[in-house]
C-alpha cells in the first residue's frame, strides 16, 4: 500500500494525474506470473512497481502504465520510455 500512495503522491506533485487502484501490485504480480516485465526473472520479494512512461516524462499514474520489475531493472531504468529503455540494455549486452 505504501508505494501506491507513494506513486499517488508523485503523481499529483507532477501534476499528470490518475490514481492507481487498490491491489494494483497484486494483480500484476498475478499478470506477470511473478516474473519481471523487463528481463522475465522471478521477481522475488524486493520488486518495484515501475511507471512504464515516466511520470517526469509526462506518464500518468494509472493502472496501465505500471508494472513490476526486479529491484536491478527498475533501477537501470530509472526515467527511461520503454523503448529508450530496451535499447539501452541491447547495447550493452552486444
Amino acid at each position: 500500500a505504501r508505494l501506491r500512495i507513494n506513486a499517488n503522491r508523485r503523481a499529483r506533485i507532477a501534476g499528470n494525474g490518475g490514481v492507481l487502484s487498490r491491489g494494483i501490485r497484486e494483480k500484476l504480480f498475478v499478470a506477470q506470473k511473478g516474473l519481471c516485465a523487463c528481463c522475465g526473472l522471478p521477481l522475488g520479494e524486493k520488486y518495484h512497481l515501475d511507471h512504464i512512461y515516466p511520470i517526469s516524462k509526462g506518464g500518468k499514474n494509472t493502472d496501465d502504465n505500471v508494472q513490476l520489475l526486479r529491484k536491478v531493472c527498475n533501477l537501470q531504468k530509472k526515467d527511461k520510455d520503454p523503448v529508450e529503455f530496451m535499447r539501452s540494455r541491447k547495447a550493452t549486452r552486444a
